[in-house]
């Protein structure tokens, strides 16, 4: 069976036991300010692995059919946001 992670408003998001993202719509932030939290837009990331590349933390695995973030181990630093060629990973 295949899984999909799936972001629903205001919910804490789980994959395979690992916490992936906590959802806060009303949430804003800066870019790379370290409060910022990261997530991978499904529709948006090719699976190219530049993001996994810069990410001195290893806060970024492979899914099914995608990267997620870990967020217990990403430090915030933004470094692959701005380095993702497809601009897949958002801030919240």
């Amino acid at each position: 069976m295949k899984k999909k992670l799936l972001i629903l408003f205001g919910l804490l998001v789980c994959f395979a036991g690992i916490t992936v993202a906590a959802v806060n719509a009303s949430s804003s932030t800066q870019f790379g300010t370290g409060e910022d939290k990261y997530y991978i837009d499904m529709g948006e990331c090719t699976g190219c692995a530049t993001c996994v590349s810069v990410c001195k933390a290893e806060a970024i695995y492979p899914t099914l059919d995608i990267y997620q973030i870990n967020q217990e181990k990403c430090t915030r630093c933004g470094e692959c946001k701005e380095v993702c060629p497809n601009d897949a990973i958002k801030t919240w």
